[in-house]
């Protein structure tokens, strides 16, 4: 697996064209205290709209903790020619058991989004409600790996 430095060029390019995003939502993050500064450590959140949070909340999240979030993507758009290079060479990775037990195995942060499409494709009538039936993928890497999981909410994004 690609390891990702957090003073990559690409990495930090990436992450400057998501503050566009970032800004325009005017994102903030809270209690990023909790997010240990080095180590294995697993966040777990809420997905909106085609995964704009993630964009949304990336560079803030890397402007604060200086370590590069390994995220967990959907595994098909790895599949698209152009976004796969983008995906991995900002330190994203095909959303698998075996890559986040990898990833944690390393002592990296991994960000995950246990919904995954269904999650950010649900109706108006399901708005703050986790999309997570049957999704436990994220509990038995983190046991395995022994890694702690952080809890992220994005409010806003549904």
């Amino acid at each position: 697996m690609k390891k990702v430095s957090e003073q990559d060029l690409y990495v930090r390019t990436v992450y400057g064209a998501a503050r566009v995003v970032s800004r325009y939502f005017k994102t903030t993050v809270h209690d990023a205290h909790r997010i240990p500064a080095q180590g294995r450590v697993m966040l777990v959140g809420n997905h909106a709209l085609m995964g704009i949070d993630t964009w949304a909340l990336l560079p803030e999240l890397f402007s604060i903790v200086p370590r590069v979030p390994r995220g967990m993507a959907l595994r098909t758009l790895f599949d698209v020619p152009g976004l796969k290079h983008i995906l991995e060479h900002g330190g994203m990775v095909r959303g698998e058991r075996h890559s986040a037990v990898e990833l944690l195995g390393q002592e990296e942060m991994v960000l995950t989004y246990p919904g995954g499409a269904r999650d950010s494709l649900k109706g108006v009538d399901s708005r703050y409600t986790l999309q997570w039936e049957g999704r436990r993928g994220f509990a038995h890497a983190a046991y395995v790996a022994q890694a702690p999981i952080v809890p992220v909410a994005g409010v806003g994004p549904d």
